[in-house]
């Protein structure tokens, strides 16, 4: 008998959608044809495990299992606790499928976590008709003293309906010890497949992994469920994992750190890299992480095997960086690129069209502007999609975009299920009096052609997959799965 099941449930409504990938910062189905593995669902099987629970995760997305599949799943399980992640452009779906797996099984109790519950929880709790308890932020904790049976009043961190009355407890202290997550690598092996998981823009089979948990930076566009605080493993734990993977999973050709922002202790990344190297476990392995990392560091990170970083550029107009709250001067990140291009590390940058500040001049500045960075060797553009904010707790909400666009009337609709398209890509739900989502979308569209389709990039590309038939199949896959979209 499992004592807590989580789910990656499938994309059945208003439609179905393939390889929907919510565990991502940008939850839809991407152009690359990237499918993320469920992190956050691994770490809740691992932290599990420190008190004696048995935990088992099913992906869906990955597994191509429906929602009678997955009932029947539960059913045979029996958990204590189903946890259910959730995402905005997927939460209506999130709650029908939830709704049902609680009504047919009153004896567990089924918790939702995620994004999208830990900014919206109040609303998400009156819409749903079964489930009577979302867990917000980090939500490890909150789900063990729900196996254990604690009474909900007592459960830091958890809101929940009582009554039609919906009650929000005080935040959960955050887990100090972030080891206790275990090898996320261990669970992969065990309980998933990872033939399912494909990443475009870094070698495959590849592992999606953690060195820390948080972020320290507040960008108003971020969904992260824990901001301004961070904390990482050390040194050997994180080797001990290398170590593991070298042995017990040979095929995987590289790790993705998939931390908001790998590099924040510079002096941490060069002692972990310098370890790699001094103890004979150099990892091809990228990152998430700023466009602000000095060059000694990346040296280091490159002498171990450092491959590609994947940063948040959003936009070249620093008017539209102060806005969002970015923390960043757009020359500096300039600067940075030019520091990759001299080591030969790439990038795979991402960019937000629409945010606060942006016109159709700005955006087409950043259009040319992105055409002529260095060490760019792949892009995503998405249009703006805000996160839902309510003020609970003395939460602090004139920071996030999402006040911005209520108060300036800028957001189109609240119907989540207009979030995406039935292609599953991005539905532009954010207008301006000068930039209409019309205009924004085109100009997503403008940006992958004209960046794409360079013929410098092409024989870039055709060069760098005549290297390495990694590279080729990696190319190749991404390629048609972008053409197609």
């Amino acid at each position: 008998m499992v004592d807590v099941l989580c789910l990656n449930l499938p994309f059945e409504y208003p439609w179905k959608i393939r390889d929907f990938s919510r565990p991502s910062r940008s939850p839809c189905r991407t152009r690359g044809g990237t499918i993320y593995y469920p992190v956050s669902l691994t770490s809740m099987v691992n932290y599990s495990e420190n008190f004696g629970y048995r935990g088992e995760i099913v992906d869906c997305v990955a597994r191509n299992l429906d929602a009678k599949d997955t009932l029947n799943i539960v059913k045979k399980s029996g958990p204590k606790v189903v946890v259910v992640d959730t995402s905005t452009p997927s939460i209506i779906n999130d709650m029908k499928i939830s709704d049902t797996i609680q009504k047919e099984n009153p004896g567990t109790v089924v918790v939702l976590v995620g994004r999208h519950v830990t900014y919206a929880p109040k609303e998400t709790l009156e819409s749903c008709e079964h489930v009577k308890v979302v867990a917000r932020g980090e939500f490890y904790d909150q789900v063990i003293r729900l196996i254990e049976g604690r009474s909900l009043e007592k459960i830091d961190g958890i809101s929940y309906n009582e009554n039609n009355k919906i009650v929000h407890n005080k935040n959960a202290e955050l887990i100090s010890d972030v080891e206790k997550f275990g090898f996320l690598s261990k669970t992969y092996k065990e309980q998933l497949d990872i033939k399912y998981y494909f990443y475009s823009s870094i070698r495959n089979p590849y592992l999606l992994l953690q060195v820390g948990w948080g972020c320290p930076y507040n960008c108003s566009f971020c969904n992260e469920v824990v901001k301004n605080r961070y904390r990482h493993r050390s040194v050997e734990h994180v080797l001990d994992e290398i170590r593991y993977i070298k042995k017990e999973l040979p095929q995987v050709k590289e790790i993705l750190w998939d931390d908001p922002t790998y590099v924040v202790d510079e002096d941490f990344i060069k002692r972990l890299s310098g370890a790699m190297v001094e103890s004979g476990l150099r990892m091809k392995h990228s990152c998430m992480t700023r466009a602000d990392i000095s060059y000694d560091t990346l040296k280091a990170m490159r002498d171990a095997g450092f491959q590609t970083a994947h940063i948040g550029l959003e936009s070249s107009d620093q008017k539209a960086l102060e806005i969002v709250n970015k923390n960043a001067k757009f020359e500096e990140e300039v600067a940075y690129l030019e520091r990759c291009k001299r080591l030969k590390i790439k990038n795979h940058a991402c960019w937000i069209f629409g945010i606060p500040g942006d016109t159709k001049e700005s955006i087409k500045a950043t259009i040319e502007r992105a055409k002529s960075l260095p060490s760019l060797d792949s892009v995503q553009c998405f249009p703006l999609i805000p996160t839902p904010f309510e003020d609970i707790l003395g939460n602090e909400s004139k920071g996030t975009v999402w006040k911005y666009l209520i108060d300036n009337n800028n957001l189109i609709t609240k119907d989540y299920s207009r979030w995406l398209k039935p292609n599953g890509l991005y539905n532009c739900i954010v207008t301006y009096p000068d930039l209409t989502n019309t205009e924004i979308e085109q100009l997503v569209e403008r940006f992958y052609k004209e960046f794409y389709f360079r013929p410098s990039y092409i024989f870039n590309k055709l060069v760098q997959s005549l290297t390495s038939y990694q590279e080729l199949k990696r190319n190749v896959r991404g390629f048609r799965t972008m053409v197609k979209k």
